[in-house]
């Protein structure tokens, strides 16, 4: 049954809910929110380990995995259903005109997206070139094992979201309806974090209210809450973490269960993706600085247990790499331009120089003449430091291109280059907003809290090669700015800036609200198209290129079809397997023919059609480790058909 894909965000929801009831008779009952943090973190790591373990003995199928969650299910409503306490209805506070418009506002968003991520696939360009590949060759090999492939991030790469999004597709019949929702829960979850760091900056309901309208607003976490990217979910962990070190640094306190909490959430941000060891370093460091200041010495402890766990839950990630690439985080970059994101040197120079390219690529608005005014002085400071823009040491390349960094410019149909000009100007308003509010409590709470975004935006550009696509990469620093920005504004100087602020954040998210590549109005609607349409939609081949391919498949008469893709084509891999899934029964296989990563010791069987780039291929392939030949038999658009040359096998009449 298709809906069974959703049991991992319901194992969420109930073990929310299971949580909250158990601490409701808690004279300190926590907010919450916390039950929904705590659960989101144990029921991650529940899939870590069953995805693992079902893994390690092959047996990720449909029923060791529905099994395997229908236990926290159950556990969640046995718990609920014994626990003496019930909840009730909690009385509905007055809302002012702010708090209701902003609460409207936050609706319409998340339903919005909610719409999208239900009829739209998942069409991002790494999602289709790697997250979902990879998924694809679990679900065939049931296992976690690394696989040959042509693409080095499919085996390289962290891959929590991946786990939620395997075991999703293998509940729901290997279909892929559901894995969007992920992204709409990690938007929530970063809201309902960043609200709560308000609250704990002593911010009032209107502020917390403000800080969700803010962060949801963020136009590129708008665009990744719809589609299939671990960026949203990292942010999700790093503002979990902020909040919950805020909470022991504040209360000087951190009993065991918590700090177990904090530990897997930095197991849960690493293994999600990459950027979770470079923006999580001010974190670890706040988590030091709270830890002293809780429990002293002790702290040393807590640090190696911290430390320990982090090892833990990426055991599995890092022994494969190990064994398929010699290092625990993959293969050197040397060769692998995807690969080369850290700068090659580090010094003060190469970091004034990326603060400067960030701040370009986060603070572009739609006037061309502001723009160009704000690339015309970031040029002039940077000349005047003597610090180059194109330096090829802090730089990633791009092949063909001798410059890089192309200034401050607006992108709104580009959702790994869209900026945050509203979040970026309130960020530009914190020290004004810090002057005038001087004398206020929050406001010195405030001040020390700014140090962490401050810190993860400094670690990002010390460490992070500028690339024109770096803002997908730092969406977590306007997410941790977001709280304090609330917070700050409130102050009376600024209460009457408020509503305009709030509409603002609206106006500014419509461009890329029409224009992205999931958009549900305009000339490109999600909804006028069809699912293969928006698989290949800002690519050469149309959706009747693969149409008509799957037809001459059909007629092959050899069983069962494993296909072969050879190279890279003209469409990323997941665009081929789920357009080619969807037409031929029984459900063939994919792999990757002449794979240019291999995985030692691994014997794949032969393909029974190849499919390749028409262009630049010849009319016969030769397959390498068998010196099998290939024929072909049909071209479509730009793509090709090849057949075994073996007696019994062939198109049929």
């Amino acid at each position: 049954m298709r809906i069974l894909a959703i049991l991992p965000l319901l194992a969420i929801a109930l073990g929310s809910l299971a949580i909250h009831v158990r601490n409701c008779n808690s004279k300190n009952a926590p907010d919450w929110r916390d039950s929904i943090f705590t659960a989101t973190v144990l029921i991650s790591l529940w899939t870590a380990f069953i995805t693992e373990l079902l893994g390690f003995f092959r047996a990720l199928e449909f029923w060791p995995v529905l099994i395997a969650w229908m236990i926290p299910i159950l556990v969640a409503l046995v718990f609920t259903a014994c626990t003496s306490c019930r909840l009730k209805m909690p009385n509905l506070p007055s809302l002012s005109f702010l708090e209701m418009f902003a609460c409207a506002m936050i609706a319409l968003v998340l339903l919005v997206v909610l719409v999208s991520a239900l009829i739209a696939p998942p069409n991002n360009i790494d999602s289709l070139n790697y997250h979902l590949p990879r998924i694809v060759a679990w679900m065939q090999q049931h296992s976690l094992a690394d696989f040959p492939t042509d693409y080095t991030m499919q085996l390289a790469m962290p891959g929590f979201l991946e786990y939620l999004g395997l075991n999703s597709m293998i509940l729901g019949g290997g279909s892929a309806w559901a894995i969007n929702l992920f992204g709409v829960l990690s938007l929530l979850l970063l809201a309902l974090a960043g609200s709560s760091i308000t609250g704990r900056l002593g911010g009032t309901r209107e502020s917390q209210a403000l800080t969700m309208l803010f962060i949801v607003t963020i136009p590129m976490a708008f665009g990744m809450a719809s589609t299939f990217k671990p960026e949203l979910l990292e942010a999700v962990w790093l503002e979990i973490l902020a909040y919950w070190l805020l909470g022991i640094m504040m209360e000087r306190q951190c009993g065991f269960g918590q700090l177990l909490l904090v530990a897997s959430t930095f197991g849960l941000a690493a293994l999600t993706h990459g950027t979770g060891y470079v923006l999580g370093m001010p974190l670890a460091l706040m988590a030091t600085i709270g830890l002293w200041r809780s429990v002293r010495w002790k702290s040393v402890g807590y640090i190696l247990l911290i430390g320990l766990v982090v090892f833990v839950v990426n055991g599995a990630y890092y022994a494969r790499n190990v064994m398929q690439f010699g290092g625990p985080f993959g293969p050197s970059p040397a060769g692998h331009i995807s690969l080369q994101v850290v700068n090659t040197a580090f010094t003060p120079r190469i970091l004034l120089e990326n603060l400067l390219r960030d701040t370009a690529s986060m603070v572009a608005g739609p006037s061309h003449i502001i723009n160009e005014a704000l690339g015309n002085s970031i040029s002039y400071v940077a000349e005047k430091l003597h610090l180059n823009l194109q330096d090829p040491r802090s730089t990633q390349p791009i092949p063909g291109i001798s410059k890089p960094y192309d200034g401050v410019a607006y992108f709104p149909n580009n959702e790994y280059r869209t900026s945050w000009p509203l979040q970026m100007f309130l960020i530009g308003l914190l020290p004004l907003c810090f002057w005038l509010g001087a004398g206020s409590q929050h406001t010195k709470m405030c001040r020390l809290y700014t140090l962490l975004p401050i810190g993860c935006l400094i670690t990002a550009a010390a460490i992070l090669r500028w690339q024109q696509t770096i803002n997908h990469l730092l969406i977590p620093i306007p997410a941790l700015f977001m709280p304090v920005a609330a917070v700050v504004i409130s102050g009376k100087p600024f209460r009457w800036f408020r509503p305009v602020v709030a509409l603002s954040a609206v106006i500014a998210l419509m461009p890329f609200a029409f224009l992205y590549p999931r958009t549900l109005l305009g000339q490109q609607a999600i909804e006028e198209h069809s699912r293969i349409d928006l698989l290949v939609r800002q690519h050469s081949v149309n959706a009747r290129t693969l149409t008509r391919l799957a037809e001459f498949m059909k007629r092959y008469d050899g069983r069962p079809i494993i296909v072969g893709l050879s190279g890279r084509t003209d469409l990323p891999p997941y665009s081929i397997e789920s357009a080619i899934d969807s037409e031929l029964r029984p459900r063939p296989q994919f792999i990757y023919f002449n794979a240019t990563i291999r995985v030692p010791g691994l014997r794949q069987a032969a393909p029974t059609l190849v499919i390749a780039n028409a262009v630049g291929h010849t009319a016969v392939l030769i397959r390498h480790s068998t010196g099998m030949v290939y024929k072909q038999i049909a071209t479509v658009s730009s793509l090709a058909l090849y057949a075994p040359v073996v007696a019994g096998h062939g198109p049929s009449n």
